[in-house]
């Protein structure tokens, strides 16, 4: 065992060289290259642009308006040592560097990043939001390994998890990128949940290789995220509700700390107290009702209240539009699955909606569109979803659960086939969110967006990315999930064995020992631990550098569940695995620097 201690010191070997970038330039929220004599952008050449949602800012259409987090309706309050982190993070250090940043839903992750691009905008950065129809762009063109930055830089990219595996080669690319001291670039993602030894992480970061090991040295920390603790103290909560029931226009006020004794101790022991989110919502209910019975709401019973309050401004808009009121409600409710959908998207929906609803009359889908938009107006002619998260959940919940439950399944279904990745983030999301109130919905949405992926691993994989390791809700389906593309993955190493093959079936078998040991099933993971390390041994030991951050995760795993479970470990599996790793280690410390 003492050898293996030796594994958390395999950080210190080296990843690969990096290359010399070539000169590049770019100007305002435009990250830009440039040739010649400076002032003529190539089109041709990479370039990213990165909104700010500028124009979302102070506009409260709705309740769902002054709750989201692009708004910025009222002051930020707590955050300040967390921001101070950031701004340490984002202006000190290596040329490129990632953070991740996450945090339960509500605790103002989105928030935050707008802050810091707003800092880094005075300070000269360039700074913005990656979106996904961004993303796409930006991946699609050629040569990502010469882009770069002319100022210091910060890319924030939101709901990571949907995007991980797109994400992926262009770290890789950054990776290999010298960058610049004097024009820093920083990466912010921001995501719910996040685990280094499965998940998303490794769909974004690497399973283990080269590739692994050059991205752990763009991650600050290198081997975790930085999570956003909730807010401790109760004056801090306090400055939450009243900011927002003033913000709301009522003249309710909460008590002044020690004027009410019962309330100061209400409000410290609330649940979901040290969530800014759910602060506000209870905020804007107690403007309409007081705060006599607010405190007394659960998270999810807050989230109702405004949903109800938002679809019924959808249905005042559908019928300022000569549109049917409730299947415009319906079709907020699917593009807030889809995470958002383009006009001509959301064209093609309204008719196949129609068509499978039987509701031929609702209007045309142009004026069905433009009425949407009017409701939820996007970036560039998109038709956003109805923010924040808890509140377009909650939509979705009302809106679909009026339908049976084949009716509903069918509706998920189309909605996956347009936009497969970001419709399984937010069934997940929903079932982690709304699973324990008792609604079992969107896990048979999880079920069947599985049932119909399951012969094409790399998307299983992505969906399954998303479920949080330690999760109390989809531990089981994620289990299953992970038996399904190991049975597969066996399959195809039996006629092609190679080291992809072999690196999918150990991730897999690693992750499945993880649910199972988290549904108490600890002697099956205790096996199937064990096939993982031997499944990826004769790779790690013919090539030492290959997996070793990876194999080094799977080990302790295996050697964790021999502990609990009071056994013997495999001498004859794990002995030339140490030497290799105390090898390595021995290597790493006696390479010079430089």
């Amino acid at each position: 065992m003492a050898r293996f201690v030796k594994l958390q010191h395999a950080s210190r070997l080296r990843g690969v060289a990096l290359k010399q970038h070539a000169e590049l330039h770019g100007r305002n929220n435009t990250v830009i290259q440039i040739q010649g004599d400076g002032n003529t952008i190539v089109p041709s050449l990479p370039h990213l642009t990165l909104p700010r949602y500028l124009t979302r800012r102070g506009q409260i259409a709705s309740e769902a308006d002054l709750l989201s987090p692009y708004g910025m309706t009222i002051p930020m309050a707590g955050r300040e040592a967390q921001m101070a982190d950031l701004h340490r993070w984002m202006t000190s250090g290596p040329s490129i560097s990632i953070r991740v940043l996450t945090g339960e839903a509500g605790s103002g992750k989105t928030r935050i990043a707008l802050e810091l691009c707003d800092i880094a905008i005075a300070e000269h950065w360039d700074a913005g939001f990656m979106t996904d129809r961004e993303l796409i762009r930006f991946l699609a063109q050629q040569n990502l390994s010469t882009w770069g930055w002319q100022h210091p830089t910060l890319i924030v990219i939101d709901a990571v998890a949907t995007r991980a595996r797109l994400l992926h080669d262009w770290f890789v690319e950054l990776a290999d990128n010298a960058g610049d001291p004097q024009r820093l670039l920083r990466i912010l993602l921001l995501e719910r949940h996040a685990d280094p030894s499965g998940g998303w992480w490794e769909l974004a970061f690497g399973r283990g290789g080269w590739d692994a090991q050059a991205l752990r040295h763009l991650l600050d920390p290198p081997d975790r995220a930085v999570l956003l603790p909730a807010l401790a103290g109760s004056e801090e909560r306090r400055r939450i509700l009243a900011a927002v029931i003033e913000r709301a226009g009522s003249v309710v006020r909460p008590p002044v700390l020690g004027a009410d004794p019962a309330f100061d101790r209400q409000l410290a022991d609330l649940s979901w107290g040290g969530e800014p989110l759910f602060l506000m919502m209870a905020g804007l209910t107690a403007a309409r009702a007081g705060l006599g019975h607010v405190l007394a709401l659960a998270r999810t019973d807050l989230a109702f209240t405004i949903a109800d309050s938002e679809l019924n401004r959808i249905k005042g808009i559908a019928g300022d539009s000569g549109v049917n009121a409730d299947f415009l409600g319906h079709i907020a409710a699917y593009v807030t699955l889809c995470r958002g959908l383009g006009r001509t998207a959301i064209e093609e929906a309204i008719d196949e909606e129609k068509e499978a609803l039987r509701r031929q009359s609702a209007g045309d889908p142009p004026d069905i569109a433009d009425a949407l938009n009017a409701a939820l107006p996007g970036e560039g002619g998109t038709i956003s979803p109805i923010l924040p998260d808890m509140v377009g959940e909650a939509v979705i919940l009302r809106v679909f659960n009026r339908l049976a439950r084949e009716a509903q399944l069918e509706a998920v279904s189309r909605a996956s086939r347009r936009a497969r990745a970001r419709v399984a983030a937010t069934a997940i999301r929903i079932a982690q969110d709304y699973s324990l109130e008792g609604d079992q919905a969107p896990l048979d949405w999880a079920d069947q967006m599985v049932q119909e992926n399951a012969s094409d691993l790399p998307d299983l994989a992505e969906i399954v990315g998303q479920i949080p390791l330690h999760t109390l809700v989809l531990r089981d389906r994620a289990a299953a999930i992970y038996a399904v593309i190991g049975e597969r993955a066996r399959q195809f190493l039996s006629f092609e064995d190679n080291e992809q093959t072999r690196a999918l079936l150990a991730f897999s078998l690693h992750n499945l020992a993880t649910y199972l040991s988290e549904l108490g099933r600890r002697e099956e993971a205790l096996t199937v631990a064990q096939e993982a390390v031997a499944i990826l041994a004769p790779y790690f030991l013919g090539r030492p550098l290959a997996f070793v951050q990876w194999m080094a995760t799977m080990v302790k795993n295996y050697l964790d569940l021999i502990e609990r479970l009071d056994r013997e470990p495999d001498a004859a599996l794990l002995h030339p695995i140490f030497e290799a790793f105390e090898a390595l280690e021995s290597g790493a410390r006696n390479e010079p620097e430089g």
